[in-house]
């Protein structure tokens, strides 16, 4: 098509995880990026985990925000948000 394009942007990221203790570990992770009176995008989980034995327990939250610029033809806005509950086995 002509007159058409597309350009593709980096999220920028940033990572927290901190070790509470020997058992619990808490994971903050996010990414996003945003143009002032443009586009915005972002996506965001926080979980808490426990290890009993060879065993993780898991259980957080989750976010995913879009929105398009209000100059285009069709605007899209939307944030989902959920919880979410895990198991992770280690072999060790």
């Amino acid at each position: 098509m002509v007159g058409d394009a597309n350009f593709w942007f980096g999220l920028d990221a940033i990572r927290l995880a901190e070790c509470a203790h020997r058992y619990q570990r808490i994971d903050i992770n996010g990414s996003g990026f945003l143009l002032p009176h443009r586009w915005t995008v972002y996506d965001t989980d926080a979980s808490v985990n426990f290890r009993v034995g060879h065993f993780e327990l898991q259980g957080g939250a989750k976010a995913f925000h879009y929105k398009s610029s209000p100059a285009d033809e069709f605007f899209i806005r939307n944030t989902m948000a959920s919880v979410f509950f895990g198991v992770r086995w280690y072999s060790q």
